[in-house]
C-alpha cells in the first residue's frame, strides 16, 4: 500500500514567500493608488505642440552659441532636442529643458557657417509640481 504524504512547506519557505509578496505589494502601494479623478487632474490637456527654432552658427566659434525654442504661453515643455547638419565640425555641448522651452549650446569649429534646429515639445497641463532648471 502506498503512503500518501502531503507536501508541507518549511518555515523558511513560508517566510520567503511572504517577504516576496510584501516586497511586490510594497512598491505598488508606495506609488499610490491612481484613481480616475487623480488622473484627470494630472493629465495632459489639449494637443501636443512642436516648436522649432532655426539658428545660424558662425564659423570658428569656440565659445559656443546658445540656441533655444520657446513654448507658447500656457504650455509646459515635456521634451526636445537639437539637430545639427551632418558635419563633423559641429558639436552640441548641452541640450536641456528650461522654464520657457528647450535650450542648449552649440559649437562650430569649421570654416563654414552652419545651422542648428532646436525643437521643444510643449503641452497644456492642469497642474505641475517641482520646477524646470533655470539653465
Amino acid at each position: 500500500m502506498k503512503r500518501s504524504t502531503k507536501w508541507i512547506p518549511s518555515p523558511a519557505m513560508v517566510i520567503a514567500v511572504l517577504a516576496l509578496v510584501v516586497a511586490l505589494g510594497g512598491t505598488a502601494i508606495a506609488g499610490g493608488v491612481l484613481t480616475t479623478k487623480k488622473f484627470r487632474n494630472q493629465a495632459l490637456r489639449g494637443p501636443v505642440t512642436y516648436v522649432t527654432a532655426f539658428s545660424s552658427i558662425p564659423v570658428n566659434n569656440t565659445t559656443g552659441i546658445n540656441v533655444a525654442a520657446a513654448c507658447p504661453p500656457g504650455t509646459f515643455v515635456v521634451g526636445g532636442g537639437i539637430k545639427l547638419g551632418n558635419d563633423q565640425v559641429q558639436l552640441v555641448n548641452d541640450s536641456h529643458p528650461v522654464s520657457s522651452g528647450w535650450a542648449g549650446t552649440v559649437f562650430n569649429f569649421g570654416t563654414v557657417a552652419h545651422s542648428a534646429n532646436t525643437t521643444a515639445v510643449c503641452v497644456f497641463v492642469k497642474s505641475t509640481t517641482g520646477s524646470v532648471p533655470a539653465s
